[in-house]
Protein backbone atom coordinates (compact mmCIF):
# COMPACT_ATOMS: atom_id res chain seq x y z
CA UNK A 1 0.00 0.00 0.00
CA UNK A 2 2.84 2.34 0.90
CA UNK A 3 4.55 1.52 -2.41
CA UNK A 4 1.39 2.42 -4.25
CA UNK A 5 1.14 5.77 -2.52
CA UNK A 6 4.80 6.46 -3.21
CA UNK A 7 4.33 5.60 -6.88
CA UNK A 8 1.31 7.89 -7.22
CA UNK A 9 3.19 10.73 -5.51
CA UNK A 10 6.19 10.39 -7.80
CA UNK A 11 3.91 10.29 -10.86
CA UNK A 12 2.24 13.54 -9.79
CA UNK A 13 5.62 15.22 -9.18
CA UNK A 14 6.78 14.08 -12.61
CA UNK A 15 3.66 15.57 -14.25
CA UNK A 16 4.27 18.90 -12.51
CA UNK A 17 7.88 18.92 -13.72
CA UNK A 18 6.75 18.28 -17.30
CA UNK A 19 4.18 21.09 -17.04
CA UNK A 20 6.72 23.63 -15.74
CA UNK A 21 9.26 22.59 -18.37
CA UNK A 22 6.70 23.24 -21.15
CA UNK A 23 5.72 26.63 -19.70
CA UNK A 24 9.36 27.60 -19.30
CA UNK A 25 10.14 26.60 -22.85
CA UNK A 26 7.28 28.69 -24.21
CA UNK A 27 8.33 31.77 -22.21
CA UNK A 28 11.94 31.40 -23.38
CA UNK A 29 10.83 31.13 -27.01
CA UNK A 30 8.66 34.24 -26.68
CA UNK A 31 11.49 36.15 -25.02
CA UNK A 32 13.92 35.17 -27.78
CA UNK A 33 11.39 36.20 -30.45
CA UNK A 34 10.88 39.57 -28.76
CA UNK A 35 14.63 40.08 -28.51
CA UNK A 36 15.08 39.33 -32.21
CA UNK A 37 12.23 41.70 -33.08
CA UNK A 38 13.83 44.53 -31.10
CA UNK A 39 17.19 43.85 -32.73
CA UNK A 40 15.50 43.85 -36.14
CA UNK A 41 13.76 47.14 -35.34
CA UNK A 42 17.06 48.71 -34.26
CA UNK A 43 18.71 47.58 -37.47
CA UNK A 44 15.77 48.92 -39.49
CA UNK A 45 15.90 52.28 -37.67
CA UNK A 46 19.63 52.42 -38.23
CA UNK A 47 19.16 51.83 -41.96
CA UNK A 48 16.36 54.41 -42.07
CA UNK A 49 18.55 56.98 -40.34
CA UNK A 50 21.35 56.34 -42.82
CA UNK A 51 18.91 56.63 -45.70
CA UNK A 52 17.30 59.82 -44.36
CA UNK A 53 20.61 61.62 -44.05
CA UNK A 54 20.49 62.11 -47.81
CA UNK A 55 16.72 62.69 -47.97
CA UNK A 56 17.17 66.33 -48.93
CA UNK A 57 18.93 65.30 -52.14
CA UNK A 58 16.43 62.49 -52.78
CA UNK A 59 13.45 64.78 -52.42
CA UNK A 60 14.90 67.35 -54.79
CA UNK A 61 14.96 64.65 -57.43
CA UNK A 62 11.31 63.86 -56.79
CA UNK A 63 9.79 67.27 -57.21
CA UNK A 64 7.08 66.83 -59.83
CA UNK A 65 9.01 67.93 -62.87
CA UNK A 66 8.23 69.23 -66.32
CA UNK A 67 10.11 66.45 -68.06
CA UNK A 68 7.52 65.29 -70.58
CA UNK A 69 4.71 66.79 -72.58
CA UNK A 70 2.22 65.06 -70.26
CA UNK A 71 2.88 67.59 -67.57
CA UNK A 72 1.66 68.12 -64.06
CA UNK A 73 1.02 71.36 -62.27
CA UNK A 74 4.38 71.79 -60.65
CA UNK A 75 6.89 74.26 -59.42
CA UNK A 76 10.10 72.46 -60.12
CA UNK A 77 12.19 75.53 -59.41
CA UNK A 78 9.66 77.28 -57.25
CA UNK A 79 9.95 75.17 -54.12
CA UNK A 80 12.76 74.51 -51.69
CA UNK A 81 12.78 71.48 -49.40
CA UNK A 82 14.57 71.40 -46.07
CA UNK A 83 14.92 68.08 -44.31
CA UNK A 84 15.18 67.82 -40.52
CA UNK A 85 15.14 64.80 -38.23
CA UNK A 86 14.78 64.25 -34.49
CA UNK A 87 13.84 67.84 -33.81
CA UNK A 88 11.45 66.94 -31.02
CA UNK A 89 13.58 64.90 -28.60
CA UNK A 90 11.61 66.01 -25.57
CA UNK A 91 10.29 64.40 -22.40
CA UNK A 92 6.78 65.83 -22.62
CA UNK A 93 4.26 63.05 -23.13
CA UNK A 94 2.20 65.39 -25.33
CA UNK A 95 4.99 65.65 -27.89
CA UNK A 96 6.75 62.35 -27.37
CA UNK A 97 5.12 60.86 -30.46
CA UNK A 98 7.00 63.38 -32.59
CA UNK A 99 10.37 61.94 -31.69
CA UNK A 100 11.98 60.41 -34.73
CA UNK A 101 9.43 61.93 -37.08
CA UNK A 102 10.21 63.92 -40.18
CA UNK A 103 9.86 67.64 -40.76
CA UNK A 104 9.63 69.25 -44.19
CA UNK A 105 9.70 72.89 -45.20
CA UNK A 106 7.92 74.12 -48.33
CA UNK A 107 8.63 77.68 -49.46
CA UNK A 108 6.12 78.84 -52.11
CA UNK A 109 7.88 81.15 -54.54
CA UNK A 110 6.76 84.16 -56.52
CA UNK A 111 5.79 83.36 -60.11
CA UNK A 112 8.95 83.39 -62.22
CA UNK A 113 10.83 84.48 -59.05
CA UNK A 114 9.44 87.96 -59.62
CA UNK A 115 9.57 89.81 -56.26
CA UNK A 116 7.35 92.62 -57.56
CA UNK A 117 4.24 90.43 -57.64
CA UNK A 118 1.69 90.82 -54.82
CA UNK A 119 1.93 88.35 -51.90
CA UNK A 120 -1.53 86.95 -52.70
CA UNK A 121 -0.17 85.65 -55.99
CA UNK A 122 1.65 82.96 -53.97
CA UNK A 123 -1.15 80.43 -53.96
CA UNK A 124 0.05 77.20 -55.53
CA UNK A 125 2.30 74.27 -54.68
CA UNK A 126 2.13 70.57 -55.52
CA UNK A 127 4.88 68.21 -54.37
CA UNK A 128 5.81 64.57 -53.93
CA UNK A 129 7.29 63.56 -50.57
CA UNK A 130 9.15 60.31 -50.00
CA UNK A 131 10.55 58.68 -46.89
CA UNK A 132 7.70 59.81 -44.67
CA UNK A 133 7.27 58.15 -41.29
CA UNK A 134 4.25 55.86 -40.97
CA UNK A 135 4.72 55.33 -37.24
CA UNK A 136 4.71 58.93 -36.05
CA UNK A 137 3.33 62.28 -37.26
CA UNK A 138 5.17 64.18 -39.98
CA UNK A 139 5.36 67.95 -39.84
CA UNK A 140 5.07 69.86 -43.12
CA UNK A 141 5.77 73.59 -42.80
CA UNK A 142 4.39 75.96 -45.43
CA UNK A 143 6.39 79.15 -45.16
CA UNK A 144 5.36 82.31 -47.00
CA UNK A 145 1.95 81.42 -48.47
CA UNK A 146 -0.11 84.29 -49.82
CA UNK A 147 -3.16 83.22 -47.82
CA UNK A 148 -3.85 82.15 -44.25
CA UNK A 149 -3.98 78.44 -43.52
CA UNK A 150 -7.08 76.69 -42.15
CA UNK A 151 -9.33 79.75 -42.66
CA UNK A 152 -8.69 80.02 -46.41
CA UNK A 153 -6.49 77.01 -47.18
CA UNK A 154 -6.93 73.34 -46.28
CA UNK A 155 -4.50 71.33 -48.47
CA UNK A 156 -5.07 67.86 -49.90
CA UNK A 157 -2.98 64.68 -50.13
CA UNK A 158 -2.95 61.46 -52.13
CA UNK A 159 -1.09 58.15 -52.16
CA UNK A 160 -1.69 57.53 -55.88
CA UNK A 161 -2.50 60.95 -57.50
CA UNK A 162 -6.00 59.60 -58.19
CA UNK A 163 -7.79 59.51 -54.84
CA UNK A 164 -7.38 62.78 -52.97
CA UNK A 165 -8.21 63.59 -49.36
CA UNK A 166 -8.32 66.86 -47.47
CA UNK A 167 -6.29 67.32 -44.34
CA UNK A 168 -8.49 67.62 -41.27
CA UNK A 169 -8.76 71.13 -39.78
CA UNK A 170 -7.24 69.79 -36.56
CA UNK A 171 -4.14 68.79 -38.57
CA UNK A 172 -3.46 72.41 -39.62
CA UNK A 173 -1.79 74.94 -37.35
CA UNK A 174 -1.16 78.62 -38.08
CA UNK A 175 2.08 80.13 -36.84
CA UNK A 176 3.50 83.64 -36.71
CA UNK A 177 3.34 85.30 -40.12
CA UNK A 178 5.59 87.87 -41.73
CA UNK A 179 3.79 90.87 -43.18
CA UNK A 180 1.41 89.69 -45.89
CA UNK A 181 3.00 86.23 -46.04
CA UNK A 182 1.43 83.47 -43.96
CA UNK A 183 3.04 80.49 -42.26
CA UNK A 184 1.28 77.31 -41.19
CA UNK A 185 2.11 73.65 -40.78
CA UNK A 186 0.45 70.29 -41.32
CA UNK A 187 0.85 67.53 -38.75
CA UNK A 188 -0.18 64.06 -39.86
CA UNK A 189 0.78 60.40 -39.60
CA UNK A 190 0.51 59.00 -43.11
CA UNK A 191 -0.37 55.43 -44.03
CA UNK A 192 2.37 55.15 -46.65
CA UNK A 193 5.91 56.57 -46.90
CA UNK A 194 5.24 58.25 -50.27
CA UNK A 195 2.57 60.90 -50.59
CA UNK A 196 1.62 63.73 -52.94
CA UNK A 197 0.59 66.94 -51.22
CA UNK A 198 -1.05 69.91 -52.95
CA UNK A 199 -2.54 73.20 -51.94
CA UNK A 200 -5.75 72.20 -53.71
CA UNK A 201 -6.93 69.34 -55.92
CA UNK A 202 -4.53 69.33 -58.90
CA UNK A 203 -5.87 69.50 -62.43
CA UNK A 204 -2.89 68.79 -64.65
CA UNK A 205 -2.17 69.34 -68.31
CA UNK A 206 -1.94 65.57 -68.52
CA UNK A 207 -5.52 65.22 -67.24
CA UNK A 208 -6.69 67.68 -69.89
CA UNK A 209 -4.94 65.70 -72.61
CA UNK A 210 -6.57 62.50 -71.37
CA UNK A 211 -9.94 64.22 -71.49
CA UNK A 212 -9.32 65.41 -75.05
CA UNK A 213 -8.25 61.93 -76.10
CA UNK A 214 -11.47 60.46 -74.72
CA UNK A 215 -13.46 62.92 -76.85
CA UNK A 216 -11.68 62.32 -80.17
CA UNK A 217 -14.30 59.93 -81.56
CA UNK A 218 -17.34 61.60 -80.05
CA UNK A 219 -19.74 62.63 -82.84
CA UNK A 220 -20.71 65.83 -81.02
CA UNK A 221 -17.14 67.07 -80.53
CA UNK A 222 -14.56 68.67 -82.78
CA UNK A 223 -11.08 69.36 -81.38
CA UNK A 224 -8.73 71.86 -83.00
CA UNK A 225 -5.58 73.79 -82.17
CA UNK A 226 -6.22 77.52 -82.48
CA UNK A 227 -2.64 78.62 -81.77
CA UNK A 228 0.59 77.98 -79.89
CA UNK A 229 1.73 79.44 -76.59
CA UNK A 230 5.06 81.31 -76.31
CA UNK A 231 6.58 77.97 -75.22
CA UNK A 232 5.08 76.23 -78.27
CA UNK A 233 2.27 74.32 -76.57
CA UNK A 234 -1.07 73.94 -78.36
CA UNK A 235 -4.06 76.00 -77.23
CA UNK A 236 -7.01 73.74 -77.93
CA UNK A 237 -10.63 74.65 -78.63
CA UNK A 238 -13.52 72.20 -78.45
CA UNK A 239 -16.58 72.76 -80.62
CA UNK A 240 -19.57 70.86 -79.23
CA UNK A 241 -22.81 70.73 -81.21
CA UNK A 242 -25.02 68.49 -83.31
CA UNK A 243 -23.09 68.63 -86.58
CA UNK A 244 -26.00 67.11 -88.51
CA UNK A 245 -27.95 70.34 -88.12
CA UNK A 246 -27.21 73.49 -90.13
CA UNK A 247 -25.37 76.06 -88.02
CA UNK A 248 -27.59 78.85 -89.32
CA UNK A 249 -30.33 77.59 -87.00
CA UNK A 250 -28.10 77.85 -83.91
CA UNK A 251 -26.56 80.35 -81.50
CA UNK A 252 -23.04 80.25 -80.10
CA UNK A 253 -21.72 79.99 -76.55
CA UNK A 254 -18.12 80.93 -75.73
CA UNK A 255 -16.38 79.53 -72.63
CA UNK A 256 -12.74 79.80 -71.60
CA UNK A 257 -11.07 78.59 -68.43
CA UNK A 258 -7.81 78.35 -66.48
CA UNK A 259 -6.46 81.81 -67.23
CA UNK A 260 -4.89 81.67 -63.77
CA UNK A 261 -2.84 78.44 -63.36
CA UNK A 262 -3.55 77.85 -59.68
CA UNK A 263 -7.32 78.00 -60.16
CA UNK A 264 -7.70 74.29 -60.79
CA UNK A 265 -11.34 74.38 -59.78
CA UNK A 266 -12.20 76.19 -63.01
CA UNK A 267 -10.88 73.17 -64.92
CA UNK A 268 -13.08 70.80 -62.93
CA UNK A 269 -16.06 73.07 -63.66
CA UNK A 270 -15.42 73.11 -67.40
CA UNK A 271 -14.85 69.33 -67.43
CA UNK A 272 -18.20 68.82 -65.70
CA UNK A 273 -19.87 71.09 -68.24
CA UNK A 274 -18.28 69.30 -71.22
CA UNK A 275 -19.15 65.83 -69.94
CA UNK A 276 -22.75 66.83 -69.35
CA UNK A 277 -23.14 68.29 -72.85
CA UNK A 278 -22.06 65.04 -74.50
CA UNK A 279 -23.75 62.72 -72.01
CA UNK A 280 -26.47 60.38 -73.20
CA UNK A 281 -28.80 62.10 -70.77
CA UNK A 282 -28.40 65.42 -72.57
CA UNK A 283 -28.04 64.23 -76.16
CA UNK A 284 -31.28 62.23 -75.80
CA UNK A 285 -33.31 64.61 -73.62
CA UNK A 286 -31.83 67.84 -75.06
CA UNK A 287 -32.07 69.93 -71.92
CA UNK A 288 -29.13 71.77 -73.44
CA UNK A 289 -30.14 71.42 -77.06
CA UNK A 290 -27.09 70.84 -79.26
CA UNK A 291 -29.31 71.11 -82.33
CA UNK A 292 -29.78 74.76 -81.44
CA UNK A 293 -26.46 75.71 -79.83
CA UNK A 294 -22.75 75.59 -80.62
CA UNK A 295 -20.35 75.55 -77.68
CA UNK A 296 -16.84 76.87 -78.36
CA UNK A 297 -14.73 75.98 -75.33
CA UNK A 298 -11.06 76.72 -74.60
CA UNK A 299 -10.48 74.61 -71.46
CA UNK A 300 -6.96 75.83 -70.61
CA UNK A 301 -5.71 79.27 -71.66
CA UNK A 302 -2.51 79.71 -69.65
CA UNK A 303 -0.97 76.30 -70.36
CA UNK A 304 2.61 77.53 -69.97
CA UNK A 305 1.73 78.89 -66.54
CA UNK A 306 0.13 75.59 -65.52
CA UNK A 307 3.21 73.65 -66.61
CA UNK A 308 5.56 76.06 -64.83
CA UNK A 309 3.61 75.67 -61.60
CA UNK A 310 2.79 79.38 -61.51
CA UNK A 311 0.01 80.73 -59.36
CA UNK A 312 -1.41 83.51 -61.49
CA UNK A 313 0.78 84.75 -64.31
CA UNK A 314 2.38 83.62 -67.55
CA UNK A 315 6.04 82.51 -67.49
CA UNK A 316 8.86 84.91 -68.37
CA UNK A 317 6.70 88.06 -68.69
CA UNK A 318 4.77 87.64 -65.42
CA UNK A 319 1.73 89.04 -67.23
CA UNK A 320 -1.70 88.41 -65.74
CA UNK A 321 -3.57 87.25 -68.85
CA UNK A 322 -6.90 88.22 -67.30
CA UNK A 323 -5.86 91.87 -67.53
CA UNK A 324 -4.43 91.69 -71.02
CA UNK A 325 -7.63 92.52 -72.90
CA UNK A 326 -6.28 96.01 -73.53
CA UNK A 327 -8.17 97.81 -76.26
CA UNK A 328 -7.04 100.43 -78.71
CA UNK A 329 -7.72 104.05 -77.83
CA UNK A 330 -8.75 104.62 -81.44
CA UNK A 331 -11.15 101.68 -81.62
CA UNK A 332 -12.39 100.22 -78.33
CA UNK A 333 -13.62 97.06 -80.06
CA UNK A 334 -10.13 95.78 -80.94
CA UNK A 335 -7.05 94.92 -78.89
CA UNK A 336 -3.67 96.61 -79.08
CA UNK A 337 -0.77 94.70 -80.65
CA UNK A 338 1.19 94.41 -77.41
CA UNK A 339 -1.22 92.10 -75.57
CA UNK A 340 -0.07 88.62 -74.54
CA UNK A 341 0.13 85.90 -77.20
CA UNK A 342 -2.59 83.78 -75.59
CA UNK A 343 -5.05 86.69 -75.60
CA UNK A 344 -4.23 87.50 -79.23
CA UNK A 345 -5.07 83.89 -80.13
CA UNK A 346 -8.39 84.04 -78.31
CA UNK A 347 -9.41 87.30 -79.99
CA UNK A 348 -8.36 86.07 -83.43
CA UNK A 349 -10.47 82.95 -82.94
CA UNK A 350 -13.43 84.98 -81.74
CA UNK A 351 -13.22 87.26 -84.79
CA UNK A 352 -13.21 84.24 -87.08
CA UNK A 353 -16.24 82.72 -85.35
CA UNK A 354 -18.09 86.04 -85.41
CA UNK A 355 -17.49 86.35 -89.15
CA UNK A 356 -18.47 82.72 -89.69
CA UNK A 357 -21.68 82.96 -87.68
CA UNK A 358 -24.07 82.29 -86.10
CA UNK A 359 -24.24 84.91 -83.34
CA UNK A 360 -22.96 84.50 -79.80
CA UNK A 361 -25.43 84.95 -76.96
CA UNK A 362 -23.34 83.87 -73.93
CA UNK A 363 -19.63 84.26 -73.05
CA UNK A 364 -18.35 82.75 -69.79
CA UNK A 365 -14.99 83.30 -68.14
CA UNK A 366 -14.39 80.58 -65.51
CA UNK A 367 -12.29 81.22 -62.41
CA UNK A 368 -11.75 80.13 -58.81
CA UNK A 369 -11.25 82.23 -55.71
CA UNK A 370 -10.29 82.01 -52.05
CA UNK A 371 -13.25 82.74 -49.87
CA UNK A 372 -14.18 82.89 -46.20
CA UNK A 373 -16.67 80.34 -44.82
CA UNK A 374 -20.15 80.34 -46.39
CA UNK A 375 -18.96 82.37 -49.36
CA UNK A 376 -20.75 80.70 -52.23
CA UNK A 377 -19.92 80.56 -55.96
CA UNK A 378 -20.75 83.85 -57.63
CA UNK A 379 -20.90 85.88 -60.81
CA UNK A 380 -18.75 89.00 -61.01
CA UNK A 381 -20.84 91.87 -62.33
CA UNK A 382 -19.57 95.21 -63.60
CA UNK A 383 -23.06 96.66 -63.66
CA UNK A 384 -25.67 97.98 -61.25
CA UNK A 385 -29.40 98.15 -60.67
CA UNK A 386 -29.75 101.79 -61.70
CA UNK A 387 -27.23 101.75 -64.54
CA UNK A 388 -25.56 104.96 -63.36
CA UNK A 389 -22.25 104.27 -65.13
CA UNK A 390 -23.11 102.07 -68.12
CA UNK A 391 -26.58 103.37 -68.90
CA UNK A 392 -29.77 101.50 -69.72
CA UNK A 393 -27.87 98.72 -71.49
CA UNK A 394 -25.82 98.22 -68.35
CA UNK A 395 -28.99 97.87 -66.29
CA UNK A 396 -30.27 95.24 -68.74
CA UNK A 397 -26.99 93.33 -68.43
CA UNK A 398 -27.22 93.50 -64.64
CA UNK A 399 -30.68 91.93 -64.82
CA UNK A 400 -29.38 89.17 -67.10
CA UNK A 401 -26.61 88.41 -64.60
CA UNK A 402 -29.20 88.04 -61.84
CA UNK A 403 -31.39 85.82 -64.02
CA UNK A 404 -28.43 83.61 -64.90
CA UNK A 405 -27.42 83.27 -61.25
CA UNK A 406 -30.98 82.20 -60.46
CA UNK A 407 -30.94 79.62 -63.25
CA UNK A 408 -27.61 78.14 -62.08
CA UNK A 409 -28.86 78.03 -58.49
CA UNK A 410 -32.00 76.15 -59.52
CA UNK A 411 -29.81 73.38 -60.97
CA UNK A 412 -27.04 73.36 -58.38
CA UNK A 413 -28.30 73.12 -54.82
CA UNK A 414 -30.86 75.88 -54.45
CA UNK A 415 -30.32 79.65 -54.26
CA UNK A 416 -26.57 79.38 -53.75
CA UNK A 417 -24.95 81.19 -56.69
CA UNK A 418 -24.92 84.92 -56.11
CA UNK A 419 -23.93 88.02 -58.05
CA UNK A 420 -21.21 90.22 -56.57
CA UNK A 421 -19.81 93.55 -57.76
CA UNK A 422 -16.41 93.62 -59.45
CA UNK A 423 -13.34 95.19 -57.89
CA UNK A 424 -14.10 98.55 -59.55
CA UNK A 425 -17.92 98.65 -59.52
CA UNK A 426 -18.14 102.37 -60.23
CA UNK A 427 -15.82 102.32 -63.24
CA UNK A 428 -17.02 102.44 -66.83
CA UNK A 429 -16.60 99.26 -68.88
CA UNK A 430 -14.66 101.27 -71.46
CA UNK A 431 -11.82 101.71 -68.96
CA UNK A 432 -11.55 98.05 -67.96
CA UNK A 433 -9.22 95.44 -69.44
CA UNK A 434 -11.03 92.17 -68.70
CA UNK A 435 -12.58 89.80 -71.26
CA UNK A 436 -16.06 91.10 -70.37
CA UNK A 437 -15.03 94.62 -71.34
CA UNK A 438 -14.07 93.34 -74.82
CA UNK A 439 -17.47 91.69 -75.18
CA UNK A 440 -19.17 94.86 -73.95
CA UNK A 441 -17.27 97.02 -76.44
CA UNK A 442 -18.35 94.74 -79.29
CA UNK A 443 -21.87 93.65 -78.31
CA UNK A 444 -23.10 95.61 -75.27
CA UNK A 445 -25.90 93.61 -73.56
CA UNK A 446 -26.58 91.47 -76.64
CA UNK A 447 -24.14 88.87 -75.27
CA UNK A 448 -24.35 87.79 -71.64
CA UNK A 449 -20.64 88.03 -70.79
CA UNK A 450 -19.63 87.32 -67.20
CA UNK A 451 -16.96 85.82 -64.96
CA UNK A 452 -18.07 82.90 -62.80
CA UNK A 453 -16.00 82.34 -59.67
CA UNK A 454 -16.19 79.02 -57.83
CA UNK A 455 -14.82 78.90 -54.31
CA UNK A 456 -12.53 76.51 -52.45
CA UNK A 457 -13.71 77.25 -48.94
CA UNK A 458 -16.56 76.03 -46.75
CA UNK A 459 -19.46 76.41 -49.15
CA UNK A 460 -22.76 77.63 -47.76
CA UNK A 461 -24.68 75.06 -49.76
CA UNK A 462 -22.96 71.95 -48.45
CA UNK A 463 -21.56 73.37 -45.20
CA UNK A 464 -18.32 71.52 -45.79
CA UNK A 465 -15.09 72.19 -47.64
CA UNK A 466 -15.71 72.24 -51.37
CA UNK A 467 -14.16 69.37 -53.32
CA UNK A 468 -13.58 68.83 -57.02
CA UNK A 469 -16.76 66.76 -57.34
CA UNK A 470 -18.79 69.78 -56.20
CA UNK A 471 -17.10 71.81 -58.92
CA UNK A 472 -17.88 69.18 -61.56
CA UNK A 473 -21.53 69.40 -60.45
CA UNK A 474 -21.34 73.18 -60.75
CA UNK A 475 -20.23 72.71 -64.37
CA UNK A 476 -23.29 70.54 -65.00
CA UNK A 477 -25.52 73.20 -63.41
CA UNK A 478 -24.02 75.91 -65.62
CA UNK A 479 -24.70 73.80 -68.71
CA UNK A 480 -28.34 73.35 -67.69
CA UNK A 481 -28.65 77.06 -66.90
CA UNK A 482 -27.41 77.87 -70.42
CA UNK A 483 -30.12 75.59 -71.81
CA UNK A 484 -32.82 77.40 -69.83
CA UNK A 485 -31.40 80.82 -70.70
CA UNK A 486 -31.54 79.89 -74.39
CA UNK A 487 -35.20 78.89 -74.02
CA UNK A 488 -36.08 82.11 -72.23
CA UNK A 489 -34.08 84.72 -74.14
CA UNK A 490 -33.55 83.22 -77.59
CA UNK A 491 -36.44 80.84 -78.23
CA UNK A 492 -38.92 82.78 -76.06
CA UNK A 493 -40.37 79.41 -75.05
CA UNK A 494 -40.76 80.06 -71.37
CA UNK A 495 -44.55 80.36 -71.59
CA UNK A 496 -44.76 76.64 -72.36
CA UNK A 497 -43.39 75.86 -68.93
CA UNK A 498 -43.62 78.66 -66.42
CA UNK A 499 -43.43 82.42 -66.64
CA UNK A 500 -39.99 83.43 -65.36
CA UNK A 501 -39.94 85.78 -62.40
CA UNK A 502 -37.74 88.54 -63.74
CA UNK A 503 -38.89 91.36 -61.52
CA UNK A 504 -35.66 93.20 -60.73
CA UNK A 505 -36.54 93.83 -57.09
CA UNK A 506 -37.27 90.13 -56.63
CA UNK A 507 -34.06 89.13 -58.39
CA UNK A 508 -32.03 91.35 -56.07
CA UNK A 509 -32.06 88.57 -53.48
CA UNK A 510 -29.32 87.01 -55.62
CA UNK A 511 -27.12 90.11 -55.28
CA UNK A 512 -24.58 90.67 -52.51
CA UNK A 513 -22.81 94.02 -52.39
CA UNK A 514 -19.13 94.50 -51.59
CA UNK A 515 -19.82 94.60 -47.85
CA UNK A 516 -21.38 91.15 -48.02
CA UNK A 517 -24.95 92.40 -47.56
CA UNK A 518 -27.82 91.38 -49.77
Amino acid sequence: MNYCLFFLMMKRIFNYLIFFLIIGSLCFAQSEKSSKKQTSKKDKDKKATTKNKSAKEIIKKNIIEDDTESLTDSAKTGLIFDYNRDLFLVDSSDEESLAGGLEWNIYPKDDNNNPNLPPKFRNWWYVKLEGLSTSSPNKINIIGDGWQGKYYVVPVYSYDKINWFRFKPEEIFNTESTGSYFNYYLLKKFEKPTVWVARYYPYTFNRLKNLLKSLEKNPFVKIETIGKTPQNRPIVMLTITDFSVDDKQKRRVWIHSRTHPSETGSSFVVEGLIKYLISECNTCCSKVNLKKMIFNIVPMVNIDGVVAGNSRTAPITSKDLERQWIRSSDDKSILVDTVATEVKILEKTLRELINLGPKFFIALNLHQTHAPPNHRPFLFTNFSKKGEVNGEEGEKMFTKHLVFSKLISSEYCGDTVFVRPSYEPGQSMEKKVFPESWWWANFKDEVLAVTIENTIGINGCFEEWVNYQDQIKLGEAIALAIGKYHQYYIEKRWFRYEAPDWDLNELMKFFIDSSGDQ
